[in-house]
């Protein structure tokens, strides 16, 4: 699954055991927040297209699982619930945000947190 590379650790493409990969390109730099750079970090997927190596720590990557089931339980929930259980089964969608850098979510995914925010916010406690 995940895979976290530490500075000076091997190369999950190539093997080599360099801090700059010349084999594949990566670039494993300590000071970055996921102890390497994923060539496709800049548009934050989960996954890098092109090796398949995940780009956060796994434990970030299980969290935004986690929150992408919870997110799909809601919208698939959402016209058959009381209105005590969605905005409890929302609020439980939100409290997923905190267990990963929101920098891997989808503008897609943006869109509907801020949609369970105005939701959660307008229903009855």
């Amino acid at each position: 699954m995940g895979i976290y590379i530490d500075y000076y650790e091997i190369c999950p493409r190539c093997g080599c055991e360099s801090d700059l990969c010349s084999g594949c390109g990566y670039q494993v730099n300590e000071e970055s927040s996921t102890g390497f750079i994923c060539p496709c970090e800049g548009d934050h997927p989960m996954t890098c297209p092109d090796c398949g190596v995940d780009c956060y720590p796994e434990d970030e990557v299980e969290a935004y699982r986690d929150f992408q089931e919870a997110l799909e339980e809601f919208f698939n929930k959402k016209r058959s619930l009381p209105q005590t259980d969605l905005k409890k089964l929302g609020l439980e969608v939100l409290a997923h945000l905190s267990n990963f850098n929101e920098k891997i979510l989808t503008k897609e995914e943006v869109q509907k947190i801020e949609s369970i925010r105005s939701l959660t916010s307008a229903l009855p406690s």
